[in-house]
């Protein structure tokens, strides 16, 4: 049976480094992983990575990036909600081609929804438990078996935004209008984690998710460490 893992957190919180390394950690174990987010691949026993959906996941990208350079929260929010409907069917692609032991996803197909989107569609006005209802509905996806939930201040997880920010930068990765999501700042931060904590709250009460909290403000190799003993 499939053990099916998503990581939540703001921005900045680890979840791509935590996943990353996770991820080759558990191929050594002699599992198969599948991460149907960006970048979409499979980590196969011994180590070996194959990557998919590059081409949809381009396009995909191309289209958050217009939408961010035009400074329109309905705009990015449109974009965020294709997204979340292309990774679930990148999902159930990958379960099909590599009968993974282990799926690990960069966000939760219910809590970074309802989270993001009471920042980028403000104006919808529903209760908390009609907002899960329709994304349920929206993108398909069923629960996770797990949620790691990485927590980290807002203002340590804006200044490893600005290093990431300054690391693609110095990298040669190809110029941009704008290198920083529109809520990648102290004060849209601090709302986002405010409503993750609603929403985690919600998710427990409600559908009866299973949630760990993980200090993500500690060295990446002690949060990778107690993530890594939690899934193995």
């Amino acid at each position: 049976m499939v053990y099916k893992v998503t990581f939540s957190g703001i921005d900045g919180c680890g979840k791509s480094t935590t996943i990353d390394v996770i991820s080759t950690q558990l191929s050594y174990l002699g599992k198969t992983i599948i991460h149907p987010y960006r970048p979409a691949f499979a980590q196969l026993p011994g180590g070996n990575r194959e990557y998919f959906g590059k081409t949809i996941n381009g396009l995909v990208d191309d289209a958050h990036q217009w939408a961010d350079t035009r400074d329109s929260k309905l705009l990015v929010g449109l974009v965020n909600v294709l997204y979340g409907r292309v990774w679930t069917l990148l999902e159930q692609y990958a379960l099909h081609k590599y009968n993974p032991d282990v799926v690990l996803m960069g966000r939760d197909p219910l809590l970074d929804p309802f989270v993001y989107s009471h920042f980028y569609f403000p104006h919808i006005r529903v209760s908390s438990d009609e907002r899960i209802r329709t994304i349920r509905r929206v993108n398909g996806a069923g629960l996770a078996d797990l949620l790691i939930y990485l927590d980290v201040s807002p203002d340590q997880a804006y200044q490893r935004i600005l290093a990431r920010i300054e690391k693609e930068k110095s990298s040669g990765a190809k110029d941009r209008a704008k290198w920083g999501h529109m809520h990648e700042n102290p004060n849209d931060l601090n709302f986002l984690r405010d409503t993750f904590e609603e929403g985690i709250s919600l998710l427990q009460e409600k559908l009866g998710v299973k949630i760990i909290r993980v200090d993500a403000s500690r060295p990446h190799h002690e949060v990778i460490a107690e993530v890594l003993n939690i899934v193995r």
